[in-house]
């Protein structure tokens, strides 16, 4: 069976995923809306070897995502980029820099 992402939306600015939810109340009744923090937050109380396949799942969907690329050259641009850092020509970014030039690039600030 293959791993469906959950369905989001943006209410009020802020992304909400659809997540599945039993209702037994109510039968057919299974979605309700989940925030980026929600889910994080529920994600994380999972058991270590969930958010490993979790983890997992998350990384195959974006890598399958990517276009395809030469190993090789891969290869070669990463040893481009360590020498420029080694040299001081450029200078790199923390995480959390990173991760907040990345989420204000998706409009997730």
């Amino acid at each position: 069976m293959r791993h469906r992402p959950p369905l989001s939306l943006r209410l009020g600015g802020v992304r909400r995923f659809l997540v599945p939810r039993v209702d037994r109340s109510r039968p057919n009744t299974h979605v309700c809306a989940m925030s980026t923090q929600q889910l994080t937050t529920e994600a994380m109380a999972l058991p270590l070897s969930e958010r490993v396949s979790l983890a997992q799942a998350l990384w195959q969907s974006i890598d399958s995502g990517l276009p395809d690329t030469d190993e090789r050259e891969a290869v070669r641009e990463a040893i481009r980029r360590d020498q420029e850092l080694t040299s001081g020509v450029v200078v790199g970014r923390t995480h959390e820099e990173v991760m907040q030039a990345a989420r204000r690039a998706i409009g997730c600030v």
